[in-house]
């Protein structure tokens, strides 16, 4: 077999070049739906998870400190910043707190 034949009947057998007919639903050209489901996730499950990797089963102890000082959680939410001034900015804009170009 060719790879001119090869590639002619690959896309005359494969659903995703193919058009429906008008004898034929759309339909029948979709994926199954069969991905799977997850469970919601809450903080409170991402504790007890968090919990059971933590030193003496306690979350505060995932903490750690930068070379600054700066302590730095092993999660943050939106909590954690809806009240910080300046979080919606862009770089190259006005106050310019994340660079004076915008490819910064």
């Amino acid at each position: 077999m060719n790879d001119v034949n090869f590639g002619r009947n690959f896309r005359e057998n494969t659903a995703v070049f193919r058009q429906p007919t008008r004898s034929e639903p759309e339909s029948a050209f979709t994926m199954a739906d069969n991905h799977p489901t997850f469970q919601t996730a809450s903080l409170e499950a991402w504790h007890k998870a968090a919990a059971k990797s933590a030193p003496g089963g306690q979350v505060d102890a995932l903490n750690w400190i930068t070379p600054d000082g700066i302590t730095v959680k092993p999660l943050y939410t939106a909590d954690d910043v809806k009240n910080l001034p300046y979080a919606n900015t862009l770089p190259g804009f006005e106050p310019f707190l994340r660079g004076p170009q915008a490819t910064m």
